[in-house]
Formats: C-alpha cells, structure tokens, sequence
C-alpha cells in the first residue's frame, strides 16, 4: 500500500469517526429536549407519584402494598413515562449503603419465576451467580430490596406472563409477585394490552389496584393547528437539531407522519430520533422529504406485502390507511375450579 494510499484511509477512518460523533452528539442533544408536557402524560406521571407516596405499610398496620396497571401498543410511550419516573427518583448513594426507592425491571420473555428475580437483581445492579438457586435468588432479592429501600417495582414487558402461543399463564411467577406485595412492595405492571391479562387474571393484583391507564393513539385532527396532534408535532420539531425541521409542519407532512406512527407519541419521538441518524448517515445538516423517505423505507414492514412509504407517495387523496383488527379478546377457561400455581389456563380469541 501507498503512502497516498493510506493517507487517504486514514482520512476516510477520520471522517467516519467525525460523523459518527456528530451523530451521537445530536441524539444526545435531541434525548434531553424531548421532554413533553401533555394532560394525557401528565394524569399517568401523578398516579405514579402517588403509588410512590402510598408507600409500603407502616408498622402496626399490616395492609399490603398496591398495584398499578400501565399499559399501551408497542411504541405508545410508556418506556418514556416510566423511564422519567425513575429519573425524578434516582438512586442516592449514602455511606453505608446505597438507597433506590424505585427500581425498573422487564418480565423476560420466558416469565419463569427465577428469571424475573434475576430482572430484577440486575435492575437493582446486582449481578447474580449463573448457578444460584431460586431459593438463593430469592434469599439475595429480599435483603437488596429491604437494604436498599425499594418502596416501589416498576416490571415492564408484563405481557410476557401471557404465553399466547401454548396459551399458558404463568401463575406461579404472578403468585409470587402477590407475596411481594404483601411484604409491603407496591408493583407497577407495565406492558401491552396483553398485560392486562395477566393483570385481573390474578385477583389479589388487581384488587389492590391503585387505578389503570392505556397509553392511547392521538386522532387525526386535520390541518387545524390547534388538534393536539399538530401540537405535539408542533413542540418536538424544533427539538431535532436540523436545519429546515419546520419541514415536519409543512403541507401534508404532518399527516403523513400521523399515518407512519399510527399516532403514537413513542412511535413520534423514535421516527425522529431515526431522522437524526439517518441525515448523520447521509452526512447531510438540514432536513428533506429524500431524508423522510429514507427514514420510513428502514422502517418497512417486511410482513406487510401491500406495505406504502406514505413520504413517497405524490398525494394522500387516494391513500386508504390500513385498517387494523382491533376487535380481539380474550378469556381464560378455567374449567370448574379455581386455579392453582401449576395449572394453565387455555385462552381462546373470540
């Protein structure tokens, strides 16, 4: 190899690196502006304050600790809810010990009973041994919640308790997470829809409800600028450190992106945050409708044959959204008895 030859690959290695810190830099500054005020938002953030502020029982009053149910299409925002929640309460570092009133943990996927105390620990930065026993799990998980103050457990990805493809409901771990509400630990059940199942499918749960919230769709509310979702599009472009981002409020752009979202405000923030990564790719420093088209195309759905990149189309006059089957439920058959922790429960769409 040349010494051109290499200098040149230096560059292009420098100049990659460049962009990349760019790239990183605008997300950064993009994550900490995206704070949004909304009523919608706002109810959720209070209800979860006072599921905080109910706190574990006091001594002398024996009553267990409540439950709190948060649930909403994939991308509807709850990670950004929840995920402010714990911000407002961090972890706080004292001599002796290290104190987390709040701590975040997902259901795995499996749901079995070790496996989410293992979320858990590592929730609570504690790392445990591959080999250890559930009953070493457990013995580690109630001396780190009581040493450190856990006063309330966000479990996040609930629906993974619902097994929808053998039908199965994991009653032993949703048991479980009833004894950890009697020992004074208020739950937050988090996930999709789905998770309300297994929510009211265990009765003492939901009896201690301190209340429900879905994270709903905004409407499309046409071109009137003060529909909340043009507000909303409205309050989050000038966050994109792009140059021409009004673009997001021009002509029919808004409603084009209300089609790519499906009207969540997850769904909103994630498109944008993949606009910021994608103009970084490009190495371009102001926003086009090339630069939307891209973005959507990486977003294609490949399960869905008639699948439109709405940035692509010339009109939306003849575009006929997707309509979506939101007309399924469930119920659990559970023969003539109660069930225990080993049974599984059939569920059947309707």
């Amino acid at each position: 190899m040349t010494h051109n030859a290499v200098d040149h690959r230096a560059l292009a290695l420098r100049q990659r690196q460049d962009a990349l810190d760019r790239t990183k830099a605008m997300l950064a500054q993009f994550r900490t502006n995206i704070y949004l005020n909304h009523p919608q938002l706002e109810a959720i953030e209070l209800d979860l304050e006072g599921v905080l502020a109910f706190g574990p029982p006091e001594k002398g009053n024996p009553q267990p600790a409540r439950t709190y149910l948060l649930v909403g299409a994939s991308g509807a925002g709850k990670s950004t809810i929840l995920h402010r929640f714990l911000a407002r309460h961090p972890p706080v570092k004292e001599v002796l010990r290290d104190l987390m009133e709040v701590v975040y943990a997902e259901v795995p996927a499996s749901a079995t009973r070790s496996g989410t105390i293992r979320a858990i620990l590592e929730g609570l930065g504690v790392s445990p041994k591959a080999r250890a026993t559930e009953a070493d799990l457990t013995r580690s998980l109630v001396h780190y919640l009581r040493g450190m103050g856990v006063r309330v457990l966000i479990l996040d990805e609930a629906q993974h308790l619902m097994d929808w493809k053998t039908g199965r409901f994991a009653y032993d771990t949703a048991d479980w997470l009833k004894t950890l509400s009697n020992s004074g630990l208020s739950i937050v059940i988090a996930g999709t829809p789905e998770a309300s199942m297994a929510y009211h499918l265990n009765e003492q749960l939901g009896r201690r409800s301190m209340g429900q919230a879905e994270i709903e769709s905004f409407p499309w509310g046409g071109p009137d600028p003060q529909s909340e979702w043009m507000m909303i599009v409205e309050a989050l472009a000038p966050k994109i450190p792009l140059l021409n981002a009004s673009l997001l409020l021009e002509g029919d752009i808004p409603h084009r992106l209300h089609l790519a979202t499906a009207g969540y405000l997850g769904r909103l923030v994630d498109f944008m945050a993949l606009i910021i990564m994608e103009a970084g790719k490009q190495g371009a420093t102001a926003m086009d409708r090339h630069l939307l088209m891209a973005v959507e195309q990486r977003r294609r759905d490949l399960d869905d044959p008639e699948w439109v990149n709405v940035f692509a189309l010339v009109s939306l006059a003849d575009y006929e959204a997707p309509v979506r089957d939101t007309s399924r439920r469930t119920r659990i058959r559970r023969g003539r008895r109660l069930p225990r922790q080993e049974d599984v429960g059939h569920l059947e769409a309707v």
